[in-house]
């Protein structure tokens, strides 16, 4: 499952996976990122949801890197993650790591909210 939505008006994109995704849908899944996120101004934060994300594969890992990369160097400010599955936020974590990326984790879209 994919969803990616973005609010202008607050300024951020909201990114939510679940289950397992192949690479092609792994691969969908970052451009519609990418291409959302052009939408928002300078200074947005990115929201994602993986509380139900089963890890993908190493190529689907580098999809998440390239998203990750370029939320982080076109105008991002914030990375906010909501969690609960060790295994989902491991492989965000390590894409996030590997390339700079602090990010805030909690336990739900509400609390995410908070950090906007």
């Amino acid at each position: 499952m994919i969803e990616v939505k973005v609010d202008s008006e607050k300024n951020y994109i909201f990114i939510k996976l679940g289950g397992f995704l192949h690479d092609d849908e792994m691969s969908i899944a970052a451009n519609k990122v990418i291409s959302e996120a052009k939408k928002l101004k300078k200074g947005y934060k990115v929201i994602t949801d993986v509380t139900k994300f089963s890890p993908s594969s190493q190529a689907g890992a580098l999809e998440i890197q390239k998203a990750q990369k370029f939320l982080l160097d076109n105008g991002s400010s914030k990375f906010i993650r909501i969690v609960e599955s060790m295994l989902g936020k491991m492989q965000f974590s390590k894409t996030a790591r590997e390339i700079g990326i602090d990010v805030v984790e909690v336990k739900n879209f509400e609390e995410a909210l908070k950090h906007i």
